[in-house]
C-alpha cells in the first residue's frame, strides 16, 4: 500500500512505482512500495530478512494482466499467512503483501488455494 504524505495540510497518497514483471521474480529492496504489474504466470517469491530487509510495514501490490496463474511463494524461513491461499485468483486479480514481523507476511486481496 501507498505510503502517505501531506501537502499544504492535506493528507495525499505517494504514488507507486509500476514494475513490469514477465518472468519469475525474487523480490528486491527496489520493490518496496510498488505495484508488481505480471504479465505472465510468474512465481513472486519473498526472500528471507537476512537476504533482502524490507522494513516492517513494507507493502507489495501484485496484479495479474495474465490468464496464466501468478503464485506468491515464500523462501525458506519466511511465513506468508493467508486466508484464502497464495494464488491471484484470477485474471485482473490484485492481491497485497505486507512485512509484519522480520520474516512474516500477511497476503490479502483476491487470492486462493492451489
Amino acid at each position: 500500500m501507498a505510503k502517505i504524505g501531506f501537502e499544504n495540510g492535506v493528507m495525499l497518497p505517494i504514488p507507486l512505482s509500476l514494475v513490469a514483471v514477465s518472468s519469475n521474480k525474487a523480490l528486491a529492496l527496489t520493490d518496496a512500495d510498488t505495484l508488481q504489474n505480471v504479465s505472465t504466470g510468474a512465481n513472486i517469491t519473498v526472500d528471507t530478512n537476512a537476504n533482502v530487509a524490507f522494513e516492517i510495514g513494507t507493502s507489495i501490490i501484485i496484479y495479474t494482466s495474465s490468464a496464466s496463474a501468478c503464485t506468491i511463494v515464500a523462501a525458506g524461513g519466511v511465513t506468508i499467512n493467508s486466508e484464502n491461499g497464495l494464488i491471484l485468483n484470477a485474471q485482473y486479480a490484485v492481491a497485497s503483501i505486507t512485512k509484519i514481523a522480520a520474516d512474516t507476511w500477511v497476503a490479502y486481496g483476491s487470492l486462493k488455494a492451489a
